[in-house]
């Protein structure tokens, strides 16, 4: 039995050997398929990476192109809305010079009355010239220079600018709403000829 058992054995080891080789024959295989295989996907990464790059950098060039025409369209739309409103600044000036230019004239006429006191006239003449020395300075300075100079004003001396703008708010609250009463009566008035 011992020959017998031997010849057991070595036909196990033989089988043995054979699937050890059968195995190592698969998964040497095996080792190439997934070699081929990795190499494969590192390849496709490799180009879906660089897709993806393309793909980012023709995104960026739009995003800043779209920029680029968005900051120009707004450069060009507030340079139009700021020359409209200076030319709409200096024709207010020009309004307020002569509306001044007028009130001088007045004031002027009012000071030379016969029947006025001397005290009365003296004060209407002061006023008078220093309406006309304010309307000259705002018909020969730009909508820039009185701009630049009230950004001045307001540095050098901020109380009296507040008090001044203050004062200038009430004023032209009161002028608006004058405006709208006569308006508004006389719109009444238009109406109740019309009935």
């Amino acid at each position: 039995m011992t020959a017998k058992f031997r010849k057991t054995i070595d036909d196990a080891e033989a089988a043995v050997a054979d699937a050890a080789g059968r195995v190592a024959a698969t998964a040497g295989s095996a080792r190439e398929t997934i070699a081929e295989a990795a190499g494969s996907a590192a390849e496709a990464a490799g180009m879906a990476r660089e897709r993806m790059g393309d793909m980012i950098q023709k995104a960026k060039d739009s995003a800043g192109d779209a920029k680029d025409a968005v900051v120009a369209g707004a450069g060009a739309g507030l340079s139009a809305l700021r020359d409209t409103a200076i030319e709409r600044a200096d024709g207010a000036r020009e309004s307020l010079s002569d509306a001044g230019d007028r009130l001088a004239a007045t004031l002027e006429r009012a000071s030379e009355q016969e029947d006025a006191d001397a005290i009365r006239s003296h004060v209407y003449a002061s006023v008078a010239r220093g309406v006309t020395s304010a309307s000259e300075m705002l018909r020969q300075r730009s909508v820039t220079d009185l701009t630049a100079d009230l950004r001045d004003l307001a540095r050098r001396h901020p109380g009296a600018f507040m008090a001044a703008a203050a004062v200038a708010g009430f004023a032209a609250a009161r002028f608006l709403r004058s405006s709208a009463s006569r308006r508004s009566g006389a719109e009444a008035q238009e109406r109740g000829y019309r009935s």
